[in-house]
C-alpha cells in the first residue's frame, strides 16, 4: 500500500454535502453523517454504543469494532459437522492502538443523533446503528440500503462507506 488513495473513490466536500443532503431520515442520514463527519471506520460505527455517545459534551469515544463471521459448530462423533449458523456480529479493541480514542463530534452531528437516538430500534446491546430488530447490522445492508441508494439519489459516482473515511481525511 503506498498510502495514496484514487481521487476517483473519494468525494470532495462539496459531494460529501450533496450525499448527506440526500440521505433519508432516519438511520441512513445518522450513519453516514457519523461517518462522513467523523472518519470512524463502518465497523466503528456499527459497533457503537449511547454509552459512549456523549450528546452533551459533543464526542464519540471509539473503543471498539465489529466483525462479522459464520460461526461453526463443533464437529460430531462421526468428524462431520452442521451447517454453519448464521453470521452474527463479534466485537474487537480497533484496528490499531491509536484507532482508540475520542472524537470530537459537531453541532450538526449532535442534532443529527438526539433525533436518531428518539427513532433508533430498542438495542439489547446499546447499539447506535442496530438492525431494526435491535441486533448488530451487517455492514452490507449500510452499504446496500442505505449508500447505494443514496448516492443514486444525488446522482453522485459509486464509491464505497470507506471512501467518506478517506473523504473525511
Amino acid at each position: 500500500d503506498s498510502g495514496t488513495v484514487d481521487p476517483a473513490k473519494v468525494l470532495n466536500a462539496d459531494e460529501v454535502a450533496l450525499l448527506l443532503s440526500h440521505a433519508a431520515a432516519g438511520f441512513d442520514r445518522a450513519f453516514l453523517t457519523t461517518i462522513a463527519l467523523t472518519g470512524m471506520r463502518q465497523g466503528e460505527a456499527l459497533s457503537l454504543r449511547w454509552s459512549e455517545v456523549d450528546l452533551v459534551g459533543s464526542k464519540i469515544e471509539v473503543g471498539r469494532t465489529a466483525t462479522w463471521a459464520r460461526v461453526l459448530s463443533a464437529k460430531a462423533a462421526d468428524g462431520t459437522r452442521e451447517k454453519p449458523g448464521p453470521m452474527s456480529a463479534r466485537y474487537f479493541p480497533p484496528k490499531t492502538r491509536t484507532s482508540k480514542r475520542t472524537i470530537p463530534i459537531p453541532a450538526a452531528l449532535v442534532s443529527i443523533l438526539r433525533a436518531w437516538k428518539l427513532q433508533c430500534p430498542p438495542s439489547s446491546a446499546d447499539l447506535v446503528f442496530p438492525a431494526p430488530d435491535g441486533t448488530a447490522l451487517h455492514r452490507s445492508r449500510t452499504l446496500k440500503g442505505c449508500l447505494r441508494p443514496t448516492l443514486r439519489r444525488a446522482k453522485l459516482r459509486q464509491v464505497n462507506v470507506h471512501s467518506l473515511r478517506h473523504s473525511f481525511a
